[in-house]
């Protein structure tokens, strides 16, 4: 399994209105799916922001992307992330599940 996610950094200062970059591969099973969760430490409470398939309502204004990591050759997705009404904390912690299709896992809680 080489699956790499790649994200803001945990307790990172975020703006009301900012975007987030996230990118998801793997190097050596094919990607199956990822699962992404916004944390908001102040408001005490995880979102979803996108199942695997589609997004959740709060996170529509995201994108997806199909990507190609150009160091290490791992196919994957490429997500900006927005959030409808704007970051509730100033604070945003982004926790990701993926799967490949051989059934490993790597998760960054």
């Amino acid at each position: 399994m080489a699956i790499t996610i790649l994200g803001p950094t945990f307790n990172l200062p975020i703006g009301p209105l900012a975007s987030l970059s996230l990118y998801i591969t793997a190097t050596v099973d094919a990607l199956e799916r990822a699962i992404v969760m916004a944390n908001l430490p102040g408001q005490g409470r995880t979102e979803l922001i996108h199942d695997g398939t589609s997004f959740g309502y709060l996170y529509e204004l995201g994108t997806r992307t199909d990507y190609t990591d150009p160091m290490t050759g791992g196919v994957g997705f490429s997500y900006t992330i927005k959030r409808r009404g704007g970051w509730p904390d100033a604070v945003v912690n982004l926790h990701v599940i993926a799967y490949d299709v051989a059934g490993g896992e790597q998760l960054n809680y």
